[in-house]
């Protein structure tokens, strides 16, 4: 399990958040993973954008299963039906993988992900800290404001292990 903060509410108002470790970089707001296809209907490709970002040539794999701790669709269908229905949509994305993916081996290349330029834009525009609140305007961000703690959680530590913190 990996968590990565991207975003806060705080006082009714929604802030993106980004961590500027050189090791561990992330990019701030809520994402959307666009997955492009060739003319054949292979997976060509995906894109790692911003949550409102439109791309016409791609499928957004990303769609919300949970708000305020509640399923957002309550289940229509026997678990077994679910189950069976999720195994054929695999079955069939697996089987529009390029062949050196689908084999599950080291593949040079490598499947291509990338960041969308608008995702690049705000990360580094967030980077940079004399940008930064030119950067609220650009994006329409609300920056933390310098009395705000944020604490970090190690999910993996914390949450998982038995003498974790939570």
């Amino acid at each position: 399990m990996i968590y990565k903060l991207v975003e806060v509410e705080a006082g009714g108002r929604i802030r993106s958040t980004a961590k500027f470790s050189e090791a561990k970089e992330t990019y701030p707001g809520r994402k959307q993973v666009f997955r492009f296809s060739s003319e054949e209907g292979t997976f060509s490709g995906d894109v790692i954008g911003l949550e409102d970002e439109r791309f016409a040539a791609a499928e957004p794999l990303l769609v919300p299963v949970m708000r305020h701790g509640r399923r957002v669709e309550p289940a229509l269908q026997e678990a077994a039906t679910t189950a069976r229905a999720a195994q054929q949509r695999f079955l069939a994305a697996r089987a529009r993988l390029p062949s050196p993916v689908a084999a599950l081996g080291a593949t040079d290349p490598p499947f291509p992900v990338s960041h969308s330029n608008v995702s690049k834009n705000c990360a580094n525009t967030y980077r940079c800290p004399s940008s930064r609140r030119r950067a609220a305007k650009l994006v329409g961000v609300v920056l933390i404001s310098p009395i705000t703690v944020f604490w970090e959680v190690d999910a993996q530590a914390d949450f998982m292990l038995p003498d974790g913190k939570l």
